[in-house]
């Protein structure tokens, strides 16, 4: 196993031990908060039933009707004293709509349930904040200090490690690097989860509900939409960000100048994944979202070192992990791609299980179509009807792969194989423009295309 296939096998390790964890504890509290808010809610919807409620029969009049004298008066003072705390506090959460209610003379029982409602989800955002922040702080300094030690093993002579700073560490996690930063995107979120459940609680008093009825559809948002499943998305999002630039700064800081791009060989990973799958980008050019992942919400990708850029890098000895057609796991060659093996184990199209064979031909002077069917293989034949160049198609029906038979009667340019055989990978930028390499083929390629080389 060579140093770049151990580094790339350990971020996958991570990324499941991480998530594995993530689902042990962040979420499981989450969980637990959001059980508590709803708790808290139903008790306030209860009380605003026996309050205002003839027999749990509840008319849209009377929930709109002026609270008065004491009641109003109590209400006034409760949301008083819980503004001057958030004030106090870091981040403004639901302070706008709170002061907004609190400096209202008139309002309604409807609308006092709602502040009531507002500051549970107030409390509800600062726990998640707050639990978040320091799962992912953790995630940080544990995928960073492993990947330094992990590259260090490999025998990379590495510079003084110094002790992260939590300055740093923040600014890591505060960046915006999707256009919110996680924080952002919680408040955002539980905002418009307060929203949503003003609206349950205002169409439930327009029909007369009872509480029970009232309390399921409050509870049935807080698990759903901008609720729990949100918070879930946003904190494994989140984590997968944080695992992907701690690995990038301690390949930065180690002094190398490439990482390698690696998705999840199975029929979950997405389009944008698998189109990245096995590229190499250099560091400085590194951009989260965009060649870094994650590409996407719940991103299972990953980055790890590598020794030189795409144009350089050397053929890997190893193997990956993936999945077959029936999900079952199987050992793959470490620079076999995602659309490569997609073809080859899943998408057969009625060739024997693992074997390469072309779809379509072409020839003459007609050359392979710069856009067909996604992992489609298509054979150019020369002037006597053999194969002298196979075209490989990513998901996307764009060509990411070329195997060539001769040295295009260039030998000096094309110094590879025993014939002049070689490979071009193809990628694509984001103005449509292809760029292609050159390489020898891979032990793997040269044995699957057996019947044309």
């Amino acid at each position: 196993m060579t140093s770049e296939e151990y580094w790339q096998k350990r971020a996958e390790e991570r990324e499941k031990y991480w998530h594995k964890k993530s689902a042990a504890t962040i979420e499981k509290e989450m969980a637990d908060q959001f059980e508590m808010a709803a708790e808290e809610i139903r008790k306030d919807i209860s009380a605003f039933y026996s309050q205002f409620a003839e027999e749990n029969e509840l008319s849209y009049a009377e929930a709109k009707r002026i609270l008065q004298g004491s009641k109003f008066r109590v209400w006034r003072m409760s949301i008083e004293e819980y503004i001057e705390q958030i004030e106090k506090a870091e981040g403004n959460g639901f302070l706008l709509e709170l002061n907004t209610l609190a400096m209202r003379s008139r309002i309604s029982p409807l609308d006092k349930l709602y502040g009531e409602t507002l500051m549970a989800l107030d409390r509800l955002g600062r726990k998640v904040d707050v639990g978040m922040r320091s799962f992912l702080t953790d995630a940080y300094k544990d995928n960073y200090y492993r990947g330094l030690f992990e590259i260090g093993k490999s025998g990379v002579a590495l510079p003084g490690v110094n002790a992260l700073k939590e300055s740093d560490i923040d600014a890591v996690i505060r960046a915006r690097w999707s256009g919110k930063n996680f924080s952002e995107r919680i408040w955002n979120n539980t905002k418009e989860l307060g929203k949503t459940v003003q609206r349950a609680m205002t169409n439930a008093a327009h029909r007369g509900s009872d509480m029970q009825a009232m309390t399921d559809e409050v509870a049935r948002y807080l698990k759903g939409g901008h609720g729990y499943n949100s918070a879930v998305r946003l904190v494994r999002t989140e984590l997968n960000y944080v695992e992907n630039m701690a690995a990038l700064d301690s390949i930065k800081d180690a002094g190398m100048r490439y990482y390698r791009f690696t998705a999840t060989l199975d029929e979950r990973t997405s389009d944008r994944c698998r189109e990245y799958d096995g590229h190499i980008y250099a560091v400085e050019d590194a951009s989260p979202g965009d060649n870094m992942p994650p590409l996407h919400p719940r991103c299972r990708s990953v980055i790890s070192g590598s020794v030189k850029g795409e144009k350089d890098a050397r053929p890997r000895k190893g193997t990956r992990a993936a999945r077959d057609e029936a999900g079952e796991n199987i050992r793959v060659p470490a620079d076999m791609r995602y659309a490569y093996w997609y073809r080859k184990y899943v998408d057969t199209r009625g060739s024997k299980y693992g074997i390469i064979k072309a779809d379509k031909e072409v020839s003459g002077h007609a050359s392979a179509p710069k856009k067909s069917n996604p992992y489609d293989i298509v054979d150019h034949l020369d002037r006597n009807g053999k194969t002298d160049k196979r075209t490989f198609y990513d998901n996307t029906g764009k060509p990411y792969f070329e195997i060539n038979v001769t040295d295009h009667n260039q030998p000096k340019r094309h110094k590879y194989g025993k014939h002049g055989e070689h490979a071009h990978d193809i990628q694509w930028t984001k103005d449509g423009k292809s760029v292609r390499s050159t390489r020898n083929l891979y032990d793997f390629e040269r044995k699957d295309n057996g019947d044309i080389l």
